[in-house]
């Protein structure tokens, strides 16, 4: 579940700086990939839309690597009951 959670997180950050999804792992840095605070609120947006977990503004304080971005999005995400 994680490694799909990565793969999202991926493609929305290429999607939102227009860079390859491949060219990002676990710890690459949203800041050495140049994301301003601005790509950073579209990111939050996309990605609140994409898991259905809400996000609040002060989340993008914790959006510093792919790694923190994935961890935030599996902790907020609601556990399924059967």
């Amino acid at each position: 579940m994680e490694s799909d959670m990565f793969e999202l997180v991926v493609n929305e950050i290429a999607a939102t700086m227009d860079i390859p999804a491949a060219s990002l792992h676990m710890d690459a840095s949203l800041a050495e990939i140049g994301m301003d605070s601005l790509e950073a609120l579209e990111l939050l947006l996309s990605l609140e839309q994409a898991t259905q977990v809400q996000l609040e503004e002060q989340d993008l304080k914790k959006f510093t690597t792919v790694q923190s971005i994935v961890d935030l999005l599996n902790q907020r995400r609601k556990p399924v009951t059967a």
